[in-house]
């Protein structure tokens, strides 16, 4: 599979190039790279920034187009683009470098319409700003949500658990009301009403049922 690293501004273009060659956008996703290091970044890629290499070529393989290598720093964010040739059974991954502060690309929505909700997940998780996207907006947190949950600083814990104690269920009988009140008679330590002699409806109920039972098996047998 080849992988191309481009800078932002070169992505609209390297969009359109894929388009017309007849690759197909599949999958589109932002990832944070803090602490990961150089990563996926060797020397050709940051020097070159535009140039393709393919798994199992060198990094010194790799194409120089003479793009502007990005300042420290500013390659902690970027977006991953899948694509599928249909015809070729190909398959290429493109790296877009999203700099600056909040980190930014160009949307390609104008393009491939299919990847206006997965820009939108892009910026609502790891506060990616598309620019020119239609309706840039979050899509699976309420618009009041603070920070970014997919980036790696965002701090654990920041929702308070509330454990909101569950009522008993009180029966007179099986499938009947589930509340106390409704039952209108003091319950057991199960949450079944007790009746007089300490047994509750449903102990109750289900010795009613044996006897009842059993006098028809008797009856049956004589």
């Amino acid at each position: 599979m080849e992988k191309k690293w481009v800078n932002a501004k070169e992505w609209p273009d390297l969009v359109r190039a894929l388009t017309d060659d007849g690759w197909w956008l599949a999958d589109l996703c932002g990832v944070d790279r803090l602490n990961l290091g150089e990563g996926g970044y060797g020397e050709a890629e940051r020097e070159g920034l535009g140039g393709a290499a393919t798994d199992g070529q060198s990094e010194d393989a790799a194409g120089q187009s003479g793009a502007s290598t990005p300042e420290s720093g500013d390659d902690r964010f970027e977006v991953v683009a899948q694509f599928l040739h249909h015809e070729r059974r190909e398959r290429t991954s493109v790296h877009v470098l999203a700099a600056g502060d909040p980190p930014a690309v160009p949307s390609v929505t104008g393009l491939w319409p299919t990847a206006d909700f997965m820009e939108r997940e892009a910026f609502d998780l790891l506060g990616i700003v598309f620019e020119g996207h239609p309706n840039l907006k979050r899509i699976m947190l309420p618009d009041e949500w603070e920070g970014h949950p997919l980036r790696k600083d965002y701090g654990v814990g920041k929702i308070p658990i509330e454990f909101i104690p569950q009522p008993f269920l009180q029966f007179d009988s099986p499938h009947q009301q589930p509340s106390g009140l409704e039952s209108g008679s003091p319950v057991d330590r199960l949450g079944q009403a007790e009746i007089a002699g300490g047994t509750s409806a449903g102990g109750l109920s289900h010795l009613d049922d044996t006897k009842e039972r059993s006098s028809s098996d008797n009856e049956g047998q004589a």
